[in-house]
C-alpha cells in the first residue's frame, strides 16, 4: 500500500530570521527595551541580505514584538505591546460593525471588577506607590487646567499590572487603547476630570485599607460615570441610543474619523 507524503516546505530566509529572533527574545536573551542590531549589522553577522533582515523586522513589528523608532537614537527595539494584535482585532470588529459601544463598555466593567478583586489581594507597598505616582501626574495636569486622559488611563493600566495576570492584562489593555482613543476625541470636560481624580483617590484608599467589597462598589460607580462619557460621545455622533444598530454604528464612525 502506497503511503501519502506531504511536500517539505523550505522556509524563506526572512522566516528563518524571524524564528531566530523570536527564540532569542522569548528565551530572555533580549529584554523589553533592548535595541536589536541594525539591518546591516545583523545581515553581516548571519550572512544574509539586508532585504531579508528588513522583512523579518517588519513582520516582528506587525505582530507587536518590536517597534521601529525613527531619528536620532532610533532603531528596532523590543517592546512590551504584546496586546497590539488584540487591539487591532477588536478595532477591526468595530469597523465591521460586529462590536457595539455597549459591548466595549460592558467588557471594561467586567474586566475592571476582576482586576480590582485581584489587585487588592496582590498589591504590595511598591504597587500602591506606583498608583500614587499616576495620581500625582494626573493632579499636576488638572491643576494646570489640562485634561489628564493619558495619565488616568495609565492609572488603570497600573491596576491591571498589579493583578498579575498577563492574559487579563493583555485583553484589558486592548480595550483601554480604544477607550483612550475615544476619550481624546471628546472636548475637554474639567468637571468630569476632577470627578475621575477623586474616584482614583478613593480606589487607592480602599486598596490600602483592604476593603474589597467597598472597592468593587467604587469601581462600579467609577465605570458607570466613565461610560456616561462614552454615551455622550455616541450622542454627539448622531446616534439615537434607542436603536442598537445605530449605537454600534456610532462607535464605528468615531473610530473611522480618528484613525
Amino acid at each position: 500500500m502506497t503511503k501519502n507524503y506531504q511536500p517539505i516546505k523550505v522556509k524563506r530566509t526572512f522566516e528563518i530570521i524571524v524564528d531566530l529572533l523570536k527564540a532569542k527574545i522569548f528565551s530572555g536573551e533580549y529584554q523589553i527595551g533592548d535595541r536589536l542590531p541594525t539591518e546591516r549589522e545583523l545581515s553581516e553577522m548571519i550572512e544574509v541580505s539586508r532585504n531579508a533582515v528588513r522583512e523579518a523586522y517588519h513582520i516582528l513589528e506587525v505582530v507587536g514584538v518590536v517597534e521601529v523608532r525613527r531619528g536620532t537614537g532610533g532603531g528596532t527595539f523590543i517592546c512590551d505591546s504584546a496586546h497590539r494584535p488584540i487591539t487591532q482585532t477588536i478595532r477591526n470588529l468595530i469597523l465591521l460593525r460586529q462590536i457595539r459601544l455597549d459591548d466595549m463598555m460592558e467588557a471594561r466593567m467586567l474586566l475592571e471588577r476582576d482586576i480590582a478583586s485581584l489587585a487588592i489581594e496582590r498589591a504590595t507597598k511598591e504597587d500602591i506607590e506606583k498608583l500614587e505616582v499616576c495620581q500625582e501626574k494626573a493632579l499636576r495636569k488638572l491643576k494646570a487646567n489640562i485634561p489628564a486622559h493619558s495619565e488616568n488611563v495609565d492609572f488603570h493600566f497600573c491596576m491591571a499590572n498589579i493583578a498579575r495576570n498577563p492574559i487579563i492584562t493583555m485583553v484589558y489593555s486592548s480595550v483601554m487603547d480604544l477607550h483612550l482613543l475615544l476619550l481624546q476625541s471628546i472636548p475637554a470636560d474639567m468637571e468630569a476630570a476632577v470627578k475621575m481624580a477623586k474616584a482614583h483617590q478613593e480606589i487607592i484608599t480602599l486598596i490600602k485599607a483592604g476593603k474589597k467589597e467597598a472597592l468593587l462598589a467604587a469601581m462600579d460607580r467609577h465605570n458607570q460615570g466613565s461610560n456616561k462619557t462614552l454615551t455622550a460621545l455616541s450622542n454627539n455622533s448622531k446616534s439615537t441610543l434607542s436603536d442598537d444598530k445605530e449605537r454600534g454604528n456610532a462607535l464605528e464612525d468615531i473610530l473611522s474619523s480618528i484613525s
